[in-house]
């Protein structure tokens, strides 16, 4: 019985203790199990937010990136893309950014993230206010340069640069922590469990198996992870939901660290292949006007401070423009002129071979910085390389797409005779051009002083004459027609005279050009016109007034309207009114112009085909158009007295118009010989020196009241 109680108490105090531990073991594990859960879950949180931080840091990297190649291609002047997509993309961009900035604000991985995403919040508000004024969507006092954009997105990509810096140190001393807790209580689990016995060591391996190595193995893949390598292998899913959710956390920041690492490459890609663009022309893959620019001014600078014997190392700039270039994007297309384009650089490049640099600097202008290796005679070797690519770009140019015929203008400015800079060589070199175009074209001219004071007196000019229309300074002359058949006057034409308060009279043939390259024929026109009205409605009701019109204004559908309105304002009848138009000016918009002379000849007001004869169509015109008179050419009327062909083309053009029934004006009658020729080839009207010159309005009435007396003593 003894034996029994002592068998049982021995089991008692196994069981007792062995319970107690049991006991204590599964509160402690209980506890332990509590605390790697909490650890778990903060551990996945702080996982869960430096992932969320991570891939938002990533998304701005990537937006920003964007944004910067968009505005890089907006401040590209070789790269044309309409600013309305740029505008789209930067509002797309700009949307992503913001969400992006608040998301992160919003993170509570740190509070230093949300300092520095207020710091980045600020630098991309300047920037963004800067790209919107300069793609127009905002108002300013002035628009910023491409360096100061430059300049705020670098600030903006520093902040950015902070913040994915401070999101990867900051998750992964989170990271770490979190870690340090959770080995903390498996070291204390191992401690607690080897004490307890079998079952401790069985919960220990239970512990270690199930929780411990799957969180040791998180871990060394986040330090892996953090430390940039994405190439690893995840655990397998079959730990706890916690540890599950863990490991698809990092699948989660793996992935998004692959995509970053891409998208950092496209940026450095897309990067570089913008700065190749920006320096070469997309067309002839040749230098653009950037490299052009630095090229020269590279020579300058080493030229500055390296002298020779005999001076500086000199060079010649040469700008070349290619003539009857537009007609064949007119008549090919543009495919055919991109085709012209690069064969022209290749011949230009021949024929400098190693001795320079050929740029295309946009459109049909190339430029060249020449250097043959002597200093004495490079104005005479860029002459002559002027001359030999004058001949190389006159040879036909032959494909399936085009045949062309072109030729060049080439301006030529010499270092550091014209210019110690790029800028003042390529304004020579471009004034030499300016004045081949202006004397023939295909040839070549080198820069000389006088160049430069005619192209700023023209500029003057050009400046005076728009002062003078924006002031009404232009008075009408009116220079009378007369009826052949009965020698009265018939009207008036309308020219315009200019006295220049310094130059004095400036003829018309140098003022008229500038308003119709700065497009001011229209109001040019309408201020003539109104004086010539005002005159004239004080004259009798039968006399006419002529006016020349541009050929804007023929292909203008607004000038029947705009000339109804100032006979309205005057109280003229259209009728009283005649247009004189040109061949020239019909070729510009020949169904405009047609429906534009409709409109007239339908209000009342009479068409005159000025200059007829001259142009090489004029026949076809007479048979599209419905014109009221023909106006034969000065220079066959003042030649019919000494030139019997002249004689006879007149001849023949009053006997075509009186065939069609359309009235004539014989233009340039200058005695009286001429004025019996075409009163016996039945013209109809005259006007010329013989009848009398253009005066002023108030001369213009005396002729009226004298002029029928004096032809009939002519007469």
């Amino acid at each position: 019985m003894s034996m029994s109680i002592s068998t049982a108490s021995l089991r008692l105090q196994i069981i007792i203790p062995l319970f107690f531990v049991i006991i204590a073991g599964v509160a402690v594990t209980m506890l332990t199990a509590t605390m790697a859960a909490d650890g778990q879950r903060d551990l996945s949180r702080i996982v869960e937010q430096a992932l969320n931080a991570r891939a938002e840091s990533n998304t701005l990297s990537i937006e920003i990136g964007k944004l910067e190649k968009d505005v890089g291609d907006f401040m590209d002047m070789t790269t044309f893309i309409p600013t309305e997509t740029i505008s789209w993309r930067f509002h797309t961009r700009d949307i992503t950014v913001s969400k992006t900035l608040t998301r992160l604000s919003q993170n509570l991985l740190s509070d230093e993230i949300g300092d520095e995403v207020e710091k980045l919040d600020g630098a991309y508000r300047k920037w963004r206010e800067s790209i919107k004024v300069a793609l127009g969507l905002l108002p300013a006092k002035f628009i910023p340069t491409s360096e100061m954009l430059s300049r705020e997105h670098d600030e903006v990509a520093a902040f950015t640069k902070r913040l994915n810096l401070l999101v990867t140190v900051t998750a992964q001393s989170k990271t770490k922590a979190a870690t340090q807790v959770l080995n903390d209580i498996t070291k204390m689990e191992l401690a607690i469990f080897g004490i307890g016995g079998l079952i401790g060591m069985l919960a220990c391996w239970y512990v270690a198996r199930r929780i411990s190595d799957p969180i040791m193995g998180v871990t060394s893949i986040m330090n892996v992870l953090a430390n940039g390598a994405t190439n690893i292998q995840l655990p397998e899913r079959h730990y706890a939901s916690e540890i599950n959710s863990i490991i698809d956390a990092l699948e989660i920041f793996r992935n998004n660290a692959i995509e970053l690492a891409e998208a950092h490459k496209e940026t450095e890609t897309a990067r570089s292949i913008a700065h190749s663009m920006s320096r070469q022309d997309p067309l002839t893959n040749g230098p653009n006007r950037r490299v052009f620019t630095e090229h020269i001014e590279k020579l300058t600078k080493a030229s500055a401070t390296r002298t020779s014997s005999t001076g500086l190392n000199r060079f010649a700039v040469l700008l070349i423009d290619l003539d009857r270039f537009k007609p064949i994007n007119d008549i090919y297309g543009h495919a055919a002129g991109d085709f012209v384009i690069c064969q022209v650089a290749e011949r230009l490049q021949a024929a400098i071979q190693t001795n320079g640099v050929v740029a295309r600097l946009g459109g049909d202008e190339f430029g060249i910085v020449f250097s043959n290796g002597h200093i004495s005679n490079i104005r005479k070797s860029a002459e002559d390389l002027a001359a030999q690519i004058v001949k190389l770009i006159e040879s036909p140019i032959h494909s399936d797409i085009v045949h062309a015929e072109i030729s060049a203008s080439i301006g030529i400015a010499i270092y550091p005779d014209h210019g110690a800079n790029a800028q003042s060589l390529l304004r020579a070199a471009d004034l030499a051009m300016y004045h081949v175009k202006q004397h023939g074209r295909a040839s070549h001219s080198v820069f000389n002083p006088e160049l430069d004071a005619k192209m700023r007196a023209t500029a003057q000019l050009e400046s005076d004459a728009r002062e003078a229309v924006r002031n009404n300074e232009f008075v009408p002359y009116f220079q009378p027609v007369i009826n052949i058949e009965d020698s009265s006057i018939y009207g008036f034409e309308v020219l315009a005279r200019w006295q220049h308060p310094e130059q004095g009279f400036v003829p018309p043939d140098r003022f008229i050009p500038i308003m119709e390259q700065f497009d001011l024929m229209n109001d040019f026109t309408s201020n003539i016109l109104r004086k010539a009205c005002e005159a004239a409605r004080h004259w009798p009701k039968n006399i006419k007034l002529a006016v020349n019109i541009s050929a804007g204004e023929v292909c203008d559908p607004s000038t029947p309207m705009r000339l109804m309105s100032i006979l309205n304002e005057y109280d003229l009848q259209p009728t009283r009114l005649e247009v004189e138009i040109t061949e020239t000016a019909l070729v510009k918009n020949f169904e405009t112009a047609k429906s534009v002379i409709f409109a007239l000849r339908q209000a009342g007001i009479r068409v005159l085909l000025d200059d007829f004869g001259t142009g090489y169509s004029s026949l076809s015109y007479l048979k599209e158009l419905t014109v009221d008179c023909l106006k034969i050419d000065r220079s066959f009327i003042m030649t019919m007295d000494q030139n019997r062909e002249s004689k006879n083309i007149v001849l023949s053009m009053l006997s075509l118009a009186q065939s069609l029934d359309l009235d004539t004006v014989a233009e340039g009658v200058e005695s009286a010989l001429v004025h019996d020729e075409i009163s016996q080839g039945n013209a109809t009207f005259g006007q010329g020196y013989f009848y009398g010159k253009a005066v002023p309005a108030d001369q213009a009435v005396k002729l009226l009241d004298t002029y029928s007396e004096k032809l009939a003593k002519i007469g």
